[in-house]
């Protein structure tokens, strides 16, 4: 998992990924 800053929308949103 990781956190990116969404500066468009001025969020933080949370990415799940799968390998």
């Amino acid at each position: 998992s990781f956190m990116v800053l969404d500066e468009d929308n001025a969020q933080i949103l949370l990415y799940h990924v799968s390998v």
